[in-house]
């Protein structure tokens, strides 16, 4: 019988390393360029049954810093090898509370990416140059590629020559800027059926919990939301920060979490609102029936849906005349929307919005 050891962890050199220290034999772990920061060794005998610990290790084989706790088997009996663990993290996997639901949950398509039990940790490798202009300057900075590395307690999944960009707008004013990751579909890439995600810096919430509290109350509430797990960030080995990872809101969203992952439905446009201006905000005001009455930077595109390509605004012009024409105190508000909007998901969406506050989200 073999047990093999794993453990995630950045030596404090090039050359420094991670060893396993077992009734008291230290054992050097191995890494390599497919795993890195990822360690392990294989060693012949049972689990032990008095436990074990991980060290980081000086180029010369000194301990710099032993776990001040003991790492312990289940069943030391059948144990084959051990989670993908931290360095000098106690727990590995845990089980968060769930918020009771309210609802039957809305059965979205599945990935393993937001398993909010485990922090993963993203590896990112780059030019340090263009990084560095990125955080320093982020409205100005264009995108760069990087290679990308996934480590959560179970696996490891690589891409190369992805692109991140700064993500936001108002969340580039802090100096911990949220990041936007994107795997090319074309050639093949891809991050469990997912082409994007944002890494929201949560600059503006100390506790980091707010959004995915409400996530998990959009979930009880049983209406299609973006999912999000906590993970922790490294560029070229140096810690960038920990961030909550969250769907990027597009075409796959759409397909993967409003239409079960279903490729033969046809989808409806997406659009971003915003407000450049006092006077010029997307309020969802009808001023007619031209993509021309409308100022240009209050609506963007994000998904063209079944529009023509010639005009791409006609689903959402047609939505803002509904709301004008609706006259509340002469018509069947139920009769009118049924056929125009999923009146039900509306409601539940709006009620949670009002609840907890969140003017900045998708409807």
């Amino acid at each position: 019988m073999v047990i093999t050891y794993n453990v995630v962890g950045y030596p404090d050199t090039e050359t420094g390393c991670f060893a396993v220290q077992i009734n008291n034999a230290i054992t050097k772990l191995v890494t390599n360029s497919t795993t890195f920061p990822l360690w392990s060794i294989t060693l012949p005998g049972p689990a032990p049954s008095s436990g074990y610990k991980y060290l980081k290790l000086d180029p010369n084989g000194n301990t710099l810093l032993a776990e001040n706790f003991t790492r312990s088997f289940l069943d030391p009996t059948s144990a084959l090898a051990t989670d993908y663990e931290v360095f000098d993290r106690e727990v590995t996997d845990t089980k968060l509370p769930l918020v009771p639901l309210v609802y039957d949950p809305w059965e979205a398509s599945k990935t393993k990416v937001f398993d909010d039990g485990v922090i993963a940790t993203i590896h990112l490798t780059g030019d340090a140059g263009l990084w560095e202009n990125m955080l320093m300057a982020p409205q100005e900075a264009q995108p760069m590629n990087a290679n990308f590395r996934y480590i959560n307690d179970k696996l490891v999944h690589s891409v190369d020559n992805i692109t991140i960009g700064v993500s936001g707008k108002s969340s580039m004013e802090f100096n911990k800027q949220a990041i936007k990751l994107e795997f090319d579909t074309k050639v093949n890439q891809s991050f469990f059926s997912r082409p994007s995600v944002k890494l929201r810096s949560e600059s503006s919430d100390p506790t980091m919990i707010r959004e995915k509290l409400y996530i998990d109350m959009l979930n009880a509430v049983g209406v299609p939301t973006q999912q999000g797990a906590w993970v922790r960030v490294f560029m070229n080995s140096k810690a960038v920060g920990l961030y909550l990872m969250v769907d990027d809101i597009g075409n796959s969203f759409l397909k993967q979490t409003v239409h079960h992952g279903d490729p033969n439905v046809v989808r409806g446009s997406l659009w971003q609102m915003n407000a450049p201006e006092v006077e010029q905000q997307g309020d969802l005001r009808y001023l007619g029936p031209l993509a021309t009455d409308y100022p240009k930077d209050c609506y963007k595109m994000k998904a063209l849906g079944s529009n023509p390509v010639e005009a791409p605004m006609t689903q959402l012009i047609q939505l803002m005349k509904d709301l004008d024409d609706f006259k509340p105190l002469e018509m069947n508000g139920g009769e009118y929307w049924k056929s125009k909007l999923d009146v039900d998901g509306f409601l539940r969406n709006m009620a949670m919005e009002f609840l907890a506050g969140s003017w900045d989200a998708y409807w």
